[in-house]
């Protein structure tokens, strides 16, 4: 896996864990799940900065990414 794509995969784990967020009726899972979502992010972040200073390119393909049938927390992550 490249990392455009990882990228991508943690982009694309934040859109579903929020969404799960909203849906539980768990609330360890709310905390949880906000938990992750609002940090991937920054994290996804830093890893591309990282790996754009060190091969001193910019990554030009972060691919859009949709959950394949009906998302689910535990299979994305």
């Amino acid at each position: 896996m490249n990392v455009g794509n990882l990228i991508a995969v943690c982009f694309l784990s934040r859109e579903v864990a929020h969404r799960e967020h909203l849906r539980t009726d768990s609330y360890a899972a709310h905390k949880a799940l906000e938990e992750f979502y609002t940090g991937i992010v920054p994290l996804a972040d830093a890893l591309a900065e990282a790996c754009m200073g060190r091969h001193k390119a910019v990554i030009k393909d972060i691919p859009y990414l949709a959950p394949e049938g009906k998302p689910d927390i535990i299979s994305q992550l």
